[in-house]
């Protein structure tokens, strides 16, 4: 602390002198009092100086700052805390200097930067719990306090009304008359912790002088801030060293070596006497050598003594003694510690001995380890289960860094997340592993397994579980999981995995891994799963309801296929047996099925399957009775000791019987229509259709009376056919056939006629009035119509049937009767048929007659139409050979028209023989060769006149059934066709192939030839009808006609297209099967 040495007097005259000179320099710190102003020169200064208004103004201010820092020296000398010191302060100033307001802040080094208001004096009023100052540089961090802390200077606010960095607590400060303040920082060396702040009622408050002075006592302030805490913190070590050099157990002696070599005991503990022997201020003899020593040497000193302590006996003690640098201003000063060893040096030799036996314990126990590893090798390598033991040294040490710090909730997590557990799982390499480990990884030696991680042969959970890392972290001795990985063959392999982790607080870090290989049983167990979702599954979607019941034959579970069948959900079966069932069962003829004798029931009673029983069962939901078959099957308990369940399976067969009933009746339609057809349409050819009516009408519904009639114009009924014995035996009157034409139709034979619709009715009194005006004493009737598909044309009368008729009675004959039109029309059609026949059969005979005579026509043209002309063609090459020279230049040309004639003739007769047997001759179809043949007629062709150039393209294995001979004879015709119209090119194109057109394969012959005007197309195919003229291109105009017949012959068609000067196409079919 500075303290002053200057008088008042001479203070006083060097601040009026500075006064004068406008500035006041700062002086030794002192206490200048008005009354003790002297008579010298410098005091004059001073009142004329004051006399002045502004120099008083001024130097009110200096005094009033100089009282501030003199009062504030005063409390720093006489606080005793800090809290006294700064309140003493403040009040200082607010009540000797006059000041508004004084509180003090001290810095905080929290996340806002606050500063903390600790000490405040004046007119405050709750100013400071509003203010809400900061350090920081913000808003709130850059008004005067803020600013002198941030930046270590004073900071002034000269007119609180006007500065703007006084904004945030301008209002606060106007309502409690603050008008100006100054702000010092508390300085520590460099930095500031905290902020005296002085306000003013008057602005501009704080002169230069005024501010220098008020500096001077922040320093001061801070300063003895400082020394009061250094003060409690030394007063609080010397408590703390106190209480330690009291309490503390060994003995502890603080000596003096004084400057004539002696040794005075200048402090000792209590425990000093009891330890270290010195009772007066002379150290024991046997100690003086080791003070000596340190003495001299200046280091420190161990020794060892013993000592006979009364009630204790012989105790041995350690001391130790150290120089110390303070104290013993005249020599040196020694600490002596002493400490009783006598039970720890007894121990020691217990330790000894007990070292040697464990020693000797050690060596047996290593013979035995090796004998125990040995073993335990042999155990690992032959284990038929997969062992390895890996390295978790780096898993260990992060978690005993984690215990350390305490962080028991991060082990548990583990943290670092999916990359640290990454590392930490590929740091567990395999040390060493067995030869079943080396089998289950699928590899070759144990070479390729040690010194890897399992996770890079998949036998690892993901990194982000780490359930490993966690158990181990948690403290599990044993973590167990089941794995699947699979081998470098793509073998899945399962197994069962425990760990045995390293032990915490040992010296191993290895985890020894056991996997059992269940892979068999895995897939067992999945096949098992599978078997069970099959079966499962089969439950649930099979057709066939199943009912589970239990030893009294309460309804345990059933399947959705019973509750649609049996229309009721479980709950509503729950608890039920069979018994209380019986009421909605009933037998195959309607009567009830007692519940007793339900096949559940049996089952439950005999211990036997029942199979095959059939009742029927309401269904509510649909409101219909549905009729079941039920096989039911007893199970034994579960120790195999009574029955415990009875399943029923049973179908819903309800449409089964309904469709064999259908089944059966339309067998006994199909069997009438069948009858009717056989014995109306057989070789018998009396057999009467309408009678064999009337018995099928009469086996299918039952009747005992039956009547036929066919209609005639409108409304007349002419009866075909009626049993007279039935219809006798009843009483009927007229009942004769031949008597029952053109009968009118009435009443309920008028309406089946004209709708066409049967109908039946049932008489309550003693008859009715029968068909065809007949009495009848029966009192049912069935009338259904006769159809031709298009109109009535009869009815079938059915009566006294002993049951009511019903619709399907009607529906039945109605499907008979069909067959009995049919049969019908087709004996008439089979007359018709008949008349047909031996009409063809004439017909026939004229045209075999008509052939016959052509066939000698066609041997006579052929015989006596080539003897003339080979008559003529001979005299001709006679007189052309013998007699040219006298017939002359325009004889020998009548000889060559003559000529040429004949050979016309005799080709035009060759054609029409050619065109005869087409039509006539017998086929023999096989498969032909069509390639074949167009390629050997084009050979004879080339052959003919070898000087043609045609490009023929002949498409390869077409071959077709045909008759060969007359087919060749077709192609001969067109391929000579497309040689003779392409005779005028000087290259010429001919072609022969097939094309598919509708499925159906089409051969063709097509050249580039002259063509043909399609509008004369339909002569082309005329016999001696020809496009062309002979001058052009010779012919008789048969050999198109020829193709044509063989063609047709052959079941097919022939069609031509082409274009003049642009070739012609001829294409044909031939059928499957020739005609003959």
């Amino acid at each position: 602390m500075l303290v002053s040495t200057s008088p008042p007097e001479e203070t006083l005259g060097k601040l009026v002198a500075q006064m004068r000179s406008s500035r006041i320099m700062s002086t030794p710190h002192s206490i200048i009092r008005p009354d003790l102003a002297g008579p010298g020169g410098d005091s004059q200064s001073a009142a004329s100086l004051i006399a002045s208004d502004s120099t008083d103004a001024l130097l009110r201010r200096a005094l009033r700052a100089l009282r501030a820092l003199s009062a504030c020296n005063q409390s720093l000398v006489h606080a005793a805390s800090e809290r006294e010191l700064l309140n003493a302060i403040c009040r200082v100033i607010v009540a000797q200097a006059g000041y508004r307001l004084a509180w003090v802040g001290y810095a905080l080094h929290d996340e806002a930067k606050s500063v903390r208001p600790v000490a405040h004096v004046g007119f405050e009023d709750g100013y400071l719990e509003r203010a809400a100052i900061t350090w920081a540089d913000t808003e709130r961090g850059r008004g005067p306090t803020g600013t002198a802390i941030r930046t270590r200077r004073p900071k002034a606010c000269r007119h609180i009304l006007t500065d703007p960095d006084f904004e945030p607590w301008r209002d606060e400060a106007l309502k409690r008359g603050f008008a100006s303040s100054i702000v010092l920082p508390l300085m520590d060396g460099d930095e500031a912790f905290g902020a005296l702040n002085i306000y003013a009622a008057e602005a501009d408050a704080f002169s230069e002088e005024e501010a220098s002075l008020l500096g001077e006592m922040a320093s001061d302030m801070a300063y003895g801030i400082l020394s009061l805490r250094a003060r409690t913190a030394l007063r609080e070590s010397e408590e703390l060293y106190r209480d330690v050099f009291e309490l503390v157990s060994d003995g502890l002696l603080v000596v003096d070596r004084l400057a004539d070599g002696r040794f005075e005991v200048v402090s000792r503990n209590p425990q000093a006497e009891a330890v270290s022997g010195v009772a007066d201020r002379i150290p024991p003899a046997d100690s003086a050598e080791h003070w000596l020593r340190c003495a001299s040497t200046g280091k420190p000193v161990v020794y060892e003594e013993t000592r006979d302590v009364p009630g204790a006996g012989v105790r041995c003690f350690a001391s130790f003694m150290l120089p110390l640098r303070y104290g013993a201003a005249a020599g040196q000063r020694f600490l002596i510690v002493t400490r009783d060893v006598t039970d720890q040096r007894r121990e020691e030799r217990r330790n000894l001995q007990i070292r040697s036996e464990l020693e000797d314990t050690v060596e047996r126990s290593t013979l035995a380890w090796r004998e125990s590893e040995r073993r335990f090798r042999e155990l690992f390598e032959c284990a038929p289960v997969a062992l390895w033991v890996e390295d978790w040294a780096a898993v260990s040490d992060e978690v005993d860094a984690l215990r350390n710090e305490g962080t028991r909730e991060q082990i548990e997590h583990f943290p670092g997340g999916r990359e640290a557990a990454k590392r930490l799982c590929e740091s567990r390499v395999i040390i060493d592993a067995n030869p079943s480990a080396v089998t289950l990884f699928g590899l070759a030696s144990r070479a390729e397994l040690v010194g890897q991680c399992r996770s890079r042969f998949g036998v690892s959970p993901e990194p982000e579980n780490c359930d490993e890392l966690k158990a181990f972290a948690g403290g599990q001795e044993v973590y167990r999981s089941e794995i699947g990985f699979r081998r470098p063959d793509g073998e899945m392999v399962h197994g069962w995995m425990a760990i045995t982790f390293p032990q915490g607080g040992g010296v191993s870090k290895l985890a020894l891994v056991t996997v059992a290989d269940i892979t068999a049983r895995k897939r067992m167990e999945e096949a098992l799963q599978r078997s069970e979702e099959h079966y499962r599954r089969l439950f649930e979607t099979m057709d066939q309801g199943v009912v589970y019941q239990d030893a009294q034959g309460r309804v345990v579970s059933m399947n959705p296929a019973a509750e649609r069948i049996l229309g009721r959900s479980p709950a509503e079966f729950a608890g039920r047996t069979s018994i209380d069932e019986q009421s909605l069962t009933v037998r195959e003829d309607g009567t009830p099925f007692p519940g007793l004798e339900h096949p559940a029931m049996i089952a439950l009673r005999t211990g036997r399957s029942v199979r095959g029983v059939v009742m029927g069962v309401a269904n509510p939901q649909d409101g219909r009775r549905h009729w079941i078959r039920i096989d039911a099957t007893p199970l034994p308990g579960g120790s195999g000791k009574g029955l415990d369940q009875v399943y029923t399976i049973f179908d819903d067969i309800t449409e089964r019987l309904e469709a064999e009933h259908k089944i059966a009746r339309q067998s006994a339609v199909l069997g009438g229509i069948n009858r009717i057809l056989r014995e109306s349409l057989g070789p018998d050819a009396g057999v009467d259709e309408a009678a064999v009516l009337l018995e099928v009408g009469r086996s299918l519904t039952g009747s005992a009376q039956a009547v036929a009639a066919e209609r005639r114009g409108g409304d007349g009924l002419d009866a075909v056919a009626l049993n007279p014995s039935e219809w006798n035996s009843r009483g009927i009157v007229g009942a004769e056939l031949g008597a029952l034409r053109c009968v009118a139709a009435e009443g309920m034979l008028a309406r089946v006629l004209n709708s066409g619709r049967g109908e039946f009715i049932e008489c309550t009194g003693d008859g009715m009035s029968g068909p065809l005006g007949v009495r009848l004493a029966a009192r049912r009737l069935l009338v259904a119509p006769l159809t031709d598909g298009v109109e009535v044309i009869g009815v079938i009368v059915l009566a006294d049937k002993a049951t009511p008729y019903d619709s399907e009675d009607l529906t039945m004959i109605q499907e008979v009767a069909p067959a009995f039109v049919e049969a019908l029309k087709r004996k008439r059609m089979q007359a018709a048929v008949a008349r047909l026949n031996a009409d063809l059969a004439g017909r026939a005979r004229e045209l075999e007659h008509a052939n016959r005579e052509l066939e000698a026509f066609s041997y006579s043209v052929s015989h006596d139409l080539r003897a003339p002309l080979r008559s003529i063609e001979g005299f001709a090459e006679i007189l052309a050979e013998d007699h040219s020279a006298t017939l002359g230049a325009e004889g020998a040309d009548c000889l060559s028209h003559l000529r040429a004639a004949s050979r016309r003739m005799a080709e035009l007769i060759d054609d029409m023989l050619m065109l005869s047997r087409a039509s006539s001759a017998e086929l023999h179809v096989a498969p032909a060769d069509l390639s074949g043949i167009v390629g050997a007629i084009a050979g004879d062709l080339g052959h003919q006149d070898p000087s043609r150039k045609v490009d023929w393209k002949i498409q390869p294995g077409v071959v077709a059934p045909c008759d060969a001979r007359l087919i060749r004879a077709a192609l001969e015709n067109l391929i000579g066709n497309a040689w003779k119209f392409t005779s005028k090119r000087a290259m010429a194109r001919i072609e022969f192939g097939t094309e598919t057109v509708g499925g159906e394969t089409v051969y063709f012959v097509r050249d580039d030839g002259a063509g043909f005007d399609m509008t004369y197309a339909n002569r082309l195919f005329a016999p001696f009808r020809r496009l062309h003229s002979a001058a052009d291109f010779p012919g008789t105009g048969v050999g198109l006609a020829t193709v044509q017949r063989i063609i047709h012959r052959h079941g097919g068609r022939v069609w031509a297209e082409g274009e003049p000067d642009h070739g012609a196409v001829i294409r044909f079919t031939l059928a499957a099967e020739a005609r003959a």
